[in-house]
Parts: structure tokens; sequence; C-alpha cells
């Protein structure tokens, strides 16, 4: 097999798992309500928005609705 088409196959698969994530993590952001809150208090730490928005326990008792 020849090595550049292996190489271009993982790029491409690293390159969409990426993007994948980014979309998680942006319906994830949207459903937390996190950007409102970001929109609303300025920047704060990922630390002190999780305890604002009491986002582990949201997840745990939610499940997310999905």
């Amino acid at each position: 097999m020849n090595q550049n088409i292996v190489d271009k196959l993982a790029e491409r698969i690293i390159n969409e798992t990426n993007s994948s994530i980014s979309c998680l993590t942006l319906y994830l952001g949207h459903k937390l309500d996190l950007f409102n809150s970001l929109k609303r208090d300025g920047p704060i730490t990922s630390e002190e928005l999780s305890k604002k928005q009491n986002v582990l326990k949201d997840i745990y008792e939610s499940g997310l609705n999905v």
C-alpha cells in the first residue's frame, strides 16, 4: 500500500474527527445555555462558568434530553 495514500487518509480522518468534536462542543454549549451566560457575565474561566451554570449537575440530571 502506498504510504502517501495512507497518510492522506489518516489526515482526513483526523480532520473530520476534529470537525465532529467542534460541532458537538457547539451543540452542548447551546443546549446548556453557556453562550448566553458568557454574554451576560463576560469573560470568565471554564471553572467559574461551570460553577455558575452548575453544568455537571445539568448534564447528569437531564441527560441533555437527547
